[in-house]
């Protein structure tokens, strides 16, 4: 099982389980944060992602396993990873192309419009959506919730197609590309090195000399047929 692009029919609905057994920034990323709202436009295919995280000396950290079901890590640490997405949206408070990664709810919020309109939410007939997140008044995270809302249908201008097509979406594939199971045990639970960094939302644990971080890279090829313009 890798990490791979995936159609709109197997994003997981809401009523399935997330589980196995069950804006803004000068960044690439689109970090979603409690108590704002964001409107963004979808671009292309969402990606399905499987997460561990876990805390650390105090650090938040993360590693993405290519399968969940005999990852050797789920079963020595008893760490059950969550199922999440991403995908390419344009970023309407800055109009840049970033990756957004999120839980079910706010795919299922895509997939809810793509299965009443018929409509790609990443192609040209996809439209701008709002993401409010509200944290309850205790603040417990875990019990955050994701509202979605479609908005209005939004073509592709002139702009966003040059855009787009020059700068090449995001390689999402490359971005969260799963771990062996040696490197998601040193991600999760080993000693931080004094020039650890964080690429996105996974923490990485440097034992050979800096390189160029994988998430900046992208694809030069033109997407317009494969977004249907």
């Amino acid at each position: 099982m890798g990490t791979e692009l995936v159609s709109w029919d197997d994003v997981v609905g809401g009523d399935k389980s997330g589980n196995i057994s069950g804006g803004g920034g000068k960044g690439i990323f689109l970090k979603l944060q409690a108590g704002r709202t964001y409107r963004v436009r979808p671009v292309g295919k969402p990606i399905e992602i499987w997460k561990y995280f876990s805390n650390k000396d105090g650090q938040n950290r993360s590693a993405i396993t290519a399968d969940p079901e005999s990852c050797p890590v789920r079963q020595k640490y008893n760490l059950e990873p969550k199922r999440k997405y991403a995908i390419n949206v344009i970023d309407r408070e800055d109009s840049r192309l970033k990756v957004m990664e999120g839980p079910i709810s706010v795919f299922t919020g895509f997939k809810d419009w793509y299965v009443a309109s018929k409509k790609n939410p990443g192609g040209k007939d996809g439209g701008d959506f709002n993401i409010k997140i509200v944290l309850p008044p205790n603040g417990d995270k875990k019990k955050t919730k994701y509202i979605v809302t479609f908005i209005e249908p939004c073509p592709f201008t002139a702009e966003e197609k040059t855009m787009i097509d020059e700068q090449g979406l995001h390689k999402l594939e490359v971005i969260f590309k799963p771990d062996d199971a040696e490197t998601i045990e040193k991600k999760l639970f080993g000693k931080i090195e004094p020039k650890s960094e964080t690429v996105g939302e996974g923490f990485v644990v440097k034992s050979q000399p800096a390189q160029q971080p994988e998430a900046t890279q992208t694809t030069k090829a033109k997407v317009s047929e494969s977004l249907d313009f």
